[in-house]
């Protein structure tokens, strides 16, 4: 404004209210339009645009009906460059017209890096890097539209921790956590948690701390869900991770030889998915932590 106040004028680019129906989404001209009494003006920057630049949303959570079960899956988006004539919309011929299409080769967000660029489907600095599945040709072989599959899945992780016992099912930690063994160079103590994720698209972290000594590493494991990790057999179907650790493993971890002692367990497990910003945080899960404690039986 000529009193130097800064604003921002919004500019609706869709879709186009003049065109009921039709998804059509207008090019940002190239001189932002002035305010009233506006001596200059200009566009903010979009490298990492949201929802202060965004024309529309695919909302995935709600596809299929908001199920995530059978929402799960890849989705094909198709852009295509519009030309209104005499009031109608027509799409272009990309290769006609000499329009290029371009992706960017470094991952977003894109943060204050330079963001490079290639053409495609063809790019001369990377020809033996076709990228034909981006784009849409007519029957004539011309390129009419970009294609973009998206890969969507909002289901929810799991996590749990179950009981420990030692030498038999029925020597459970119970409510109190005690545990006795019978004999520490013998015994083992059975480890079960749960990390899952319907599709496997998932880490975790299993953790179990002796004491005050941190972190028992033979008795804990990390990593993607749907496969063994650090011991732990995994069964897919359930998420279940289960190993039996030796009861001296556990007492003397970390160099401090015990009788009895107390452990910890905690179970998180991290969504993979993102928005293209951020990770879904919201899709983690994480377990009720439990604790059980060693003793030599009488």
């Amino acid at each position: 404004m000529a009193d130097s106040t800064l604003t921002f004028r919004p500019f609706q680019l869709g879709p186009d209210p003049d065109y009921v129906g039709e998804n059509v989404f207008k090019i940002r001209p190239d001189d932002p339009p002035l305010n009233p009494g506006a001596v200059s003006s200009s566009w903010a920057p979009e490298v990492d645009p949201r929802s202060n630049s965004a024309s529309a949303y695919f909302l995935s959570h709600l596809l299929d009906g908001g199920n995530a079960i059978t929402g799960a899956g890849k989705y094909e988006l198709k852009l295509e460059l519009i030309r209104i004539v005499a009031g109608v919309p027509h799409v272009v011929n990309l290769t006609d017209e000499g329009v290029l299409l371009k992706v960017p080769t470094v991952d977003a967000p894109f943060g204050l890096g330079t963001v490079t660029t290639r053409q495609v489907p063809v790019d001369f600095a990377y020809m033996f890097d076709p990228m034909e599945e981006h784009v849409i040709r007519d029957g004539a072989s011309k390129i009419v539209a970009f294609r973009l599959v998206l890969h969507v899945d909002n289901n929810p992780c799991q996590a749990d921790i179950f009981e420990v016992w030692v030498d038999n099912p029925a020597n459970l930690a119970g409510p109190c956590g005690f545990i006795s063994y019978a004999d520490k160079a013998t015994s083992h103590a059975n480890l079960s948690f749960k990390a899952y994720h319907r599709n496997q698209f998932a880490t975790f972290s299993f953790l179990v701390v002796k004491g005050s000594t941190g972190g028992v590493a033979p008795a804990s494991a990390s990593g993607l869900v749907g496969m063994p990790q650090n011991g732990f057999a995994n069964n897919p179907a359930t998420g279940v991770f289960t190993k039996s650790v030796p009861v001296n493993t556990l007492l003397d971890a970390n160099g401090v030889v015990c009788i009895k002692a107390a452990f910890g367990e905690t179970d998180y497990v991290w969504a993979l998915a993102t928005d293209g910003w951020d990770r879904l945080s919201y899709l983690d899960a994480s377990a009720t932590p439990k604790a059980f404690a060693l003793e030599p039986g009488s």
